[in-house]
């Protein structure tokens, strides 16, 4: 071979000249998982204090039901990218929040 032209890709390396790499990428389960739990919860910290916005707002409504907390979460999570069984989730803890501050 020439020493101007490069090595077939596709010729065989020889086992002397191949190394195994082993794990090259190795994966942090813990890390991830405590960034994954840093994340829901500040969506969910996020979720709620819009849900207090609204509802702060929805107080000065004479026509506000008890149950508007949960009809706004039903319409804000998912426009906060909550999933439905998530927004069903949070219309819920609404929904108990109002029942507990009574």
């Amino acid at each position: 071979m020439n020493e101007g032209t490069p090595p077939d890709a596709s010729a065989p390396v020889p086992d002397s000249q191949s190394k195994p790499l082993g794990d090259v990428i190795a994966i942090n389960e813990g890390l991830i998982k405590d960034h994954l739990d840093k994340v829901v919860l500040k969506t969910v910290e996020e979720t709620l204090n819009a849900l207090l916005d609204a509802e702060a707002t929805l107080e000065s409504d004479e026509a506000r039901t008890d149950q508007a907390g949960a009809e706004v979460a039903r319409r804000l999570c998912p426009r906060l990218g909550l999933t439905p069984a998530n927004t069903e989730r949070v219309a819920w803890l609404e929904a108990q929040l109002k029942q507990f501050n009574q």
